[in-house]
């Protein structure tokens, strides 16, 4: 509505060659000026006008018909076509009136007629069309924020589009009903994930709406309003657009929540269709199914339409009657659940005993009873399968303990006959044998001790993660200087630790062993004369990194998988005397604790062994070693 304030002028352009029909245009104005101010500017012809309006604000064009290079309704169209949001008002003469009428039927407002009248009817009627303009606006300004709620729950209505398409439709849906669309850019925020319009970018005029899911913000809605604000200037947001975003936003927010429960409805569907047990939803009065998976009459033998026909008491004989079925829902009432065993019924007359689980669930005002019905001899033969596995590695075990007992003492007996029978011989008939006969005896002491070793080392390997010894604080420092120690070090060769070694709750024994197997390898491998051995830890991606590297003579890569398997060596053990067992037990001990072992090495450049123990709550902190050192 045009106010009678004279806060803010009317822009005029004045439009007719007539001198004299300008100033009494002009002069009618002038006199309306204490209720609205108006600024007139006047052009002479058509061409003049449509310049002034394609580079000028005007809030009203007076137009009259007859200028000098147009004339008729023409003049109205090419006018409009100028500047089509520009209200017109025809000037007329007395006998035009026809004319003016057919120029509102091509877009004119209004037409007022030339003459004294003029001076009352003009005010009035720029009043009028600038009124029906800004109704105009508004209603269609109205008309775009509803076409965005229409089209967004048009989207929302159908199934197989994404939310992620829906976030990003609505960016831009958002953008085109705003008021300056072009200069406006929207962000859609949803778990982190951002949705833009093509012309994003942030601005400090701005809107924002929360997007609300379960009851807590799941994201949000920006608008920014990318045009230059003037001094004085309104917000160029208007209130109507504001309803508009926190209506978007609670329908995003409406319509996620219902994706994310049929979601999960449907994963719940999955699962109950997947189930092994027979699922029905019954109604507490009757006790009529209402519900039930593929399974239940699958194993009855119905189809879904006979058995959603039928009530509970038609499968279960411990329920014969409708009496029977309302003594276990007033226990119901009472308990959280009811398990029973008996005999379902089938179609062809036969029958199988069940164990049945009753629940009786509410939702909403409705109460409703969940039966979960499980085959017992089906699962009684699953407790005897799993029985019988146990049975079987129990079996094993002792199988394992009495081979264990075999090596440790049948076999290990002779050998110490032979080798002391051997050392009685190489005695008492020291004078009888020549050289060669020396030589034969000290080479069958060397394969019985070789043999001995080699049960030893599968004595060992068996007892690895079947014996266990109680974990205790190791300080690995202290650990990897007692094995140093224990080593028969020749003396062109030196082992260093090259930085400080964790403290760990571990089996102390068994870390020793691996450090053992790798520490005696290097030295026992070493063909340099200079032989160098370093020990080197570092804490890497959760796990403690151990590292032993040589000098030697390294390991071609082909045999990097070979080496860690059982009796595998990879000289002849004429030359080195070596049982193949080592690394096997090395390996199977890392791998026990949840590490693993490697090697990584180039033939004549040495090799580094590597091993992993992961950090857990058993590792120490290292400014509690000291402590626990002390």
């Amino acid at each position: 509505m045009i106010t009678n304030t004279k806060t803010k002028a009317i822009n005029v352009l004045l439009v007719d060659d007539d001198k004299v029909d300008r100033q009494m245009v002009k002069l009618a104005l002038a006199k309306s000026s204490q209720s609205v101010e108006f600024n007139v500017e006047t052009a002479q012809t058509l061409r003049e006008a449509t310049e002034h309006l394609a580079s000028n604000n005007y809030d009203i064009v007076l137009l009259d018909l007859g200028l000098p290079d147009s004339s008729g309704i023409e003049t109205v169209q090419k006018a409009h076509t100028a500047n089509p949001n520009v209200p017109i008002v025809v000037l007329t003469g007395l006998a035009d009136e026809e004319m003016g009428l057919e120029a509102i039927k091509q877009g004119a407002e209004d037409y007022v007629t030339k003459g004294k009248s003029v001076e009352f009817a003009l005010v009035r009627i720029i009043r009028y069309a600038l009124e029906r303009k800004q109704i105009r606006r508004n209603l269609q300004e109205h008309i775009k924020r509803l076409n965005c709620l229409y089209r967004l729950s048009h989207l929302f209505e159908q199934p197989k589009i994404s939310l992620e398409q829906i976030f990003q439709e609505s960016a831009n849906l958002i953008r085109n009903a705003y008021r300056n669309s072009d200069i406006t850019c929207v962000r859609v925020i949803f778990n982190g994930i951002h949705y833009k319009t093509d012309n994003f970018k942030k601005s400090e005029l701005s809107q924002y709406a929360q997007i609300i899911v379960h009851g807590e913000k799941a994201g949000t809605i920006e608008v920014y309003y990318l045009g230059e604000r003037k001094e004085n200037e309104p917000n160029p947001f208007l209130e109507e657009e504001r309803d508009l975003l926190d209506a978007v936003a609670e329908r995003l927010g409406s319509i996620a929540d219902r994706r994310k429960t049929a979601d999960e409805i449907q994963l719940f569907r999955n699962l109950i269709k997947q189930s092994n047990d027979c699922i029905f939803v019954l109604e507490p009065k009757w006790g009529r199914f209402l519900d039930f998976n593929d399974r239940a009459h699958e194993s009855l033998g119905y189809t879904r339409k006979e058995l959603l026909d039928m009530s509970i008491k038609d499968i279960d004989e411990s329920i014969p009657d409708d009496s029977s079925w309302q003594e276990q829902i007033e226990v119901l009432k009472h308990k959280v659940n009811i398990i029973k065993e008996g005999l379902l019924k089938r179609k062809d007359g036969t029958t199988s005993l069940a164990e049945t689980s009753l629940k009786l669930v509410s939702q909403g005002t409705e109460d409703y009873i969940i039966a979960v019905a499980r085959n017992i001899p089906e699962r009684k033969q699953s407790e005897q399968k799993q029985t019988k596995l146990l049975e079987d590695v129990e079996n094993a075990n002792q199988e394992l303990r009495e081979f264990t007992y075999i090596i440790s003492h049948d076999l290990k007996a002779p050998l110490r006959g032979i080798k002391t029978l051997v050392d009685w011989i190489t005695t008492d008939y020291a004078d009888k044998l020549d050289d060669e006969g020396k030589e034969q005896m000290n080479l069958l002491i060397n394969r019985v001790d070789r043999m001995h070793n080699l049960l030893d080392g599968i004595l060992q390997y068996s007892r690895i993660g079947r014996v266990q010894e109680q974990k205790v604080v190791v300080n690995f420092n202290e650990l990897v200087s007692e094995v140093i120690e224990m080593l028969p070090l020749p003396e062109n060769i030196t082992i260093t630790v090259e930085n400080e070694m964790p403290t760990i709750k571990c089996e102390r024994t068994r870390i020793m062993q691996v450090f053992q197997n790798l520490l005696s390898n290097a030295v026992k491998y070493m063909d340099k004369p200079q032989g160098k051995i370093k020990i080197r830890c570092v804490e890497e991606n959760g796990f403690w990194k151990f590292g032993v590297s040589d000098n030697g003579p390294g390991i071609e890569e082909k045999y990097f998988e070979r080496i860690f398997k059982m009796f595998q060596t990879l000289s002849p053990r004429d030359e080195h005397e070596s049982t193949g067992v080592g690394l096997t037990i090395a390996k199977k001990i890392v791998e026990l604790f949840g590490g693993r072992i490697w090697v990584e090495s180039e033939a004549g450049n040495g090799s580094t062994f590597f091993f992993t123990l992961p950090i857990t709550h058993n590792a120490i902190k290292k400014q509690d070693q000291l402590l626990i050192s002390s």
